[in-house]
């Protein structure tokens, strides 16, 4: 029932992104000395987009035609016909409360969020208003320092997500029911609508969107290298994402319970044990990685060199360097606390007094405490005043000699810091209910993290140079190419996995009953088990 809940996706965000990315176009222009003629202008496109949405609403009922358009865009998320098996019940003659829901009063959702059913006549005019802020941005936005690809991002996120699971779930629907009223014996909506595995979330959408807007954009800019990594990496690394995936689940065959009537042979029990999760997201990074290095030859092979340019604004790079090194550390480490102070093997209490002033204020009967967090991020705080102040000496000539003189040196401080940041925090993370299943994980990643300390000192040669995106022949072709030949080659993979994985699974699970979500068929997942209003989401 929460207004902002839509497939459980992140739409809101992209929204914020879009209104974000407009007030700054605006702000941009605020010294302009035609600015308040700006503001003047976009005034009337909201104004009008409300009224226009307001009368185009009120005309549609008008003429007896809003049911019509509501059934035809708004449509329940699951089979009204199937059977409740808690109740023995349709799910479509269950009643709701809420006897202004549509289509039979059900509990079910739909493609739409909340505000859409419970405040119907107040559509029109939001619409509008949206379309007014939108059509004005669009026709006279400047998008200066290239915030226009944050514009063409975010509202790639919308339209995908519009396109996809919205409304092409409605179309799926009112396909579904023309069969089904034809006496097909298809399950409505018609494979749970476009969606990609119902009742999870539909964010991949949103991120197609966003990755078609952003090679729209590099292509219009003229960043076709740009361009052609992404699609590189994108091929590449999702072709070998499904490839891991593959391994995994063959490696998982022998001694597999679900292929041996529900039991796990003795011999293989030890095998079966292992952590396959932790082996399926390790190699799937590693396959990425691949994806990477092969990316990044291409493009060193084809793009030009030249020397650097001049430091516009040298405190960004200590803005960098301290995003990096302390927020984004800390915003996976300061997880740890939870951990070590929680669950079934606790390692730090959950509060401690500080040493020696405890109760010299407040006495012994209440004395200060502060949460284990609270000493953690204390310890940061410290760590990054020292970080940011030697930064600041450097930056202002008084040479810190930890720094290297180099671009290559400093890149590999950074990278070295944060890898052994991230690996020995994860590990810390491990401690409290560290057991045998967690050496595939935490081994693994101390000898991935030895040889990549190893490679990146021993591999890179100082030089003088840097790489640019300047092009020694047209790049165009070369995206076109990578697409046309790669796509219907990164399609004929994924249907020779499934095969594959048919040929030995056949209708068994590769892995936890409970985690199999059936996508087709009768005990598919979206009919048997729909998320209703009035339940909790899975």
């Amino acid at each position: 029932k929460s207004p902002l809940y839509w497939f459980d996706s992140d739409w809101f965000s992209a929204l914020m992104a879009f209104l974000g990315v407009c007030v700054y176009d605006l702000v941009s222009r605020a010294r302009d000395k035609a600015f308040p003629l700006s503001a003047v202008i976009l005034i009337l496109f909201l104004v009008g987009g409300t009224a226009l949405g307001f009368l185009a609403q009120a005309g549609v009922r008008a003429v007896g035609a809003e049911d019509a358009i509501t059934h035809a865009l708004n449509v329940p998320l699951g089979d009204p016909a199937a059977i409740n098996p808690e109740t023995g019940v349709a799910y479509g003659d269950e009643i709701n409360e809420r006897t202004e829901a549509p289509y039979g009063l059900t509990n079910f959702l739909t493609n739409w969020p909340q505000p859409f059913s419970d405040y119907p006549q107040h559509v029109g005019w939001v619409l509008g208003l949206l379309i007014g802020w939108t059509a004005y941005f669009l026709i006279f936005g400047q998008w200066r320092n290239d915030s226009g690809l944050f514009l063409y991002m975010s509202l790639g996120w919308l339209v995908s997500f519009l396109m996809f699971p919205v409304l092409g779930t409605a179309v799926l629907y009112h396909i579904g029911m023309a069969l089904r009223e034809g006496g097909s014996d298809v399950y409505v909506p018609l494979f749970g609508g476009f969606r990609l595995m119902p009742p999870r979330s539909d964010d991949w959408a949103g991120i197609l969107g966003v990755f078609v807007a952003a090679i729209l954009y590099c292509m219009r800019k003229g960043w076709k290298p740009v361009a052609l990594g992404a699609s590189l990496s994108a091929l590449i690394g999702g072709t070998l994402f499904a490839t891991m995936q593959l391994i995994r689940s063959l490696l998982v065959a022998p001694g597999n319970q679900f292929l041996n009537d529900g039991t796990t042979p003795p011999e293989w029990a030890h095998y079966q044990s292992a952590n396959w999760h932790s082996f399926l997201e390790q190699s799937q990074g590693f396959g990425h990685g691949i994806a990477f290095a092969v990316t990044a030859a291409v493009l060193w092979s084809i793009v030009k060199t030249h020397k650097d340019e001049p430091r516009v604004r040298p405190w960004t790079e200590a803005f960098a360097v301290g995003f990096v090194l302390l927020f984004m550390v800390y915003a996976n480490l300061y997880k740890n606390v939870a951990q070590w102070t929680g669950g079934g093997n606790p390692l730090v209490p959950e509060s401690m007094k500080p040493p020696l002033i405890a109760e010299l204020f407040t006495g012994p009967e209440n004395p200060i405490t502060f949460s284990a967090l609270t000493w953690f991020n204390l310890v940061w705080i410290a760590a990054g005043a020292a970080l940011i102040g030697l930064m600041i000496a450097h930056l202002r000539g008084r040479r810190v000699e930890i720094v290297p003189s180099s671009w290559v040196g400093k890149g590999q401080l950074l990278y070295v810091l944060v890898l052994w940041g991230m690996v020995i925090g994860n590990f810390e993370r491990a401690l409290p209910g560290f057991a045998e299943g967690r050496l595939i994980t935490e081994w693994v990643i101390f000898i991935n993290a030895a040889l990549a300390t190893f490679l990146l000192g021993y591999l890179p040669r100082p030089t003088a140079e840097s790489f640019t995106i300047e092009e020694p022949e047209p790049f165009r072709p070369r995206v076109g190419k990578v697409w046309v030949i790669g796509l219907p080659v990164a399609i004929l993979i994924m249907t020779l996995y499934t095969g594959i994985i048919r040929g030995v699974y056949g209708e068994a699970s590769v892995g936890h009953p409970d985690h199999a979500h059936k996508r087709f068929g009768p005990q598919a997942v979206w009919a048997v088990k729909p998320i209703l209003k009035e339940g909790k989401h899975r």
